[in-house]
């Protein structure tokens, strides 16, 4: 049947012999009746054989639900368990593209559970993702607290996340600046770092991360018109204090108001 067919074409990607797994970047399936099956085999075995994957796009396919990207108990409801009831790996796409599916337009009566289910998978497991498609704001599964996460991962929610150490390593700081200062603010948190402590950020450059962070969303509001549901100051300030309150100026300090004399 087409759904055994388009499995059979996604196995492709897992070949042994592939050149490209470091190499692919973006990967466009739009219109490639990719059912759900063929996502939950997307997110669980295909983007985590390509560690460079930033971007896939997969308008306009037969996506029908988002149950698979968390795990439930026996009753059916998401559980309590946090990371332990995921089935999937931690996902580092920044853009996961899904408008025009089935699901995005769910009933009323499905798309709130959809909408739980969507809220865990980008607060627990995609803690890059930043974008949904155009105009997610417009569909049946936008949430505040979706778009919260969304807006912390685009501004750089990985950097605070994996801890908060102070960097003291002289060339890892002006390396880090150097790419700081040549990215735009779209780009700022790309996060392809060459070393295995992404959110070690020398405390003498987080002003400028938070510099950066505080003008994108005006800046996209300026350029896409997007009529999102909550303004891009209030957005701003969710991202800032998630920052401030997580980065290495503040994290771990004890802020109690005891005095000691």
């Amino acid at each position: 049947n087409s759904d055994d067919e388009q499995l059979f074409y996604l196995q492709q990607f897992l070949r042994p012999n592939i050149q490209f797994t470091e190499s692919l970047k973006e990967l466009n399936l739009n219109r490639s009746h990719i059912t759900t099956n063929g996502f939950n085999m997307l997110l669980s075995e295909i983007v985590p054989r390509y560690p460079n994957l930033r971007s896939l796009s997969l308008c306009k396919n037969q996506i029908l639900s988002f149950r698979e990207l968390m795990g439930e108990n026996v009753n059916g409801r998401i559980g309590n368990g946090g990371e332990r009831n995921l089935n999937l790996p931690v996902c580092e796409l920044q853009e996961l593209i899904l408008s025009d599916n089935p699901v995005w337009s769910a009933s009323s009566s499905k798309a709130e559970l959809e909408r739980r289910y969507l809220e865990h998978f980008v607060k627990l497991r995609a803690v890059r993702l930043g974008y949904l498609g155009y105009r997610f704001e417009k569909s049946n599964l936008w949430s505040p607290t979706t778009q919260h996460w969304l807006d912390i991962n685009k501004c750089g929610r990985f950097l605070v996340d994996k801890g908060n150490r102070r960097g003291n390593n002289q060339a890892e700081t002006e390396l880090l600046r150097a790419r700081l200062s040549s990215s735009t603010p779209d780009t700022i948190m790309d996060g392809n770092q060459d070393t295995n402590d992404q959110n070690d950020v020398p405390l003498a450059l987080w002003a400028l991360i938070l510099e950066r962070a505080n003008i994108v969303f005006p800046k996209l509001e300026s350029i896409t018109r997007t009529d999102c549901q909550m303004s891009s100051s209030a957005r701003t300030s969710n991202v800032l204090y998630y920052l401030v309150r997580n980065g290495p100026a503040v994290a771990g300090r004890d802020f109690s108001m005891r005095q000691e004399i």
